[in-house]
């Protein structure tokens, strides 16, 4: 009985290829097993190389929303501060500013005296600059002098009155007195009294007020009982 396991009676060119399809077909199977296992490898590689770029992904997501949770508060904080600056600062320069405005119109005035302020519609019924001096006017046929002091007048302090008469006055035992105003304006009750010094001179003291609307035109009324009265307007530094 013929055994096909055996080799024997076979050639030895049947023999070798034989074995070589043999080896052919291992070698076959172990290079699909190699490509099955890189394969596997490569999607696991691939798959984890996902699963970690997917959690950085989210991590760095994570990090950007919490930096800018942060960074917007302090730009929230930095801008609600600056803003607090910012008016502080516009508060002290307006303040800088009005006390400058204040320094410069106080230079002015005592820089020139005789100015008038403006606006006051009654400067133009100035007669009597006692900036400078005394003033003299005409009243009943005799000259009336007057003169304060200290020189500029200015108002809210003492100030001296002095009349000067140059004629002879009706007998009178009242002495002069001078009311002091604003022309066209009630200010109430501001009176002199002036009392003899001699030589035809009364001399008295007294305060002008500030007027709150500013206006600087003032109005000195000297009475003589029995002959009349005269005005005398001048301007008073604030």
């Amino acid at each position: 009985m013929h055994d096909c396991t055996r080799d024997e009676g076979r050639s030895p060119q049947s023999r070798l290829a034989g074995t070589g399809f043999k080896q052919l077909y291992d070698f076959k199977g172990e290079i699909q097993k190699i490509l099955s296992n890189t394969k596997d490898k490569i999607s696991f590689a691939i798959s984890s190389n996902y699963l970690r770029e997917s959690h950085d992904k989210n991590h760095l997501i994570n990090i950007a929303n919490e930096r800018f949770k942060k960074n917007g508060k302090n730009k929230i904080i930095d801008f609600l501060e600056g803003e607090q600056e910012r008016k502080a600062a516009a508060a002290k320069m307006k303040t800088r500013l009005i006390s400058f405005a204040a320094l410069i119109m106080t230079a002015l005035l005592f820089a020139a005296p005789e100015r008038i302020s403006a606006g006051d519609k009654y400067q133009e019924m100035i007669n009597c600059d006692l900036h400078r001096g005394p003033c003299t006017r005409n009243l009943a046929g005799f000259k009336v002098t007057l003169a304060v002091t200290p020189r500029p007048v200015k108002a809210m302090q003492d100030l001296l009155f002095q009349v000067t008469f140059d004629g002879k006055l009706p007998p009178n035992d009242q002495p002069p007195y001078i009311d002091l105003g604003m022309p066209g304006m009630n200010m109430g009750p501001n009176r002199v009294q002036l009392k003899s010094t001699g030589a035809a001179t009364y001399e008295g003291r007294g305060v002008i007020v500030k007027c709150p609307s500013g206006r600087r035109t003032w109005q000195a009324t000297v009475t003589i009982p029995d002959a009349g009265q005269i005005e005398f307007i001048f301007d008073v530094i604030y």
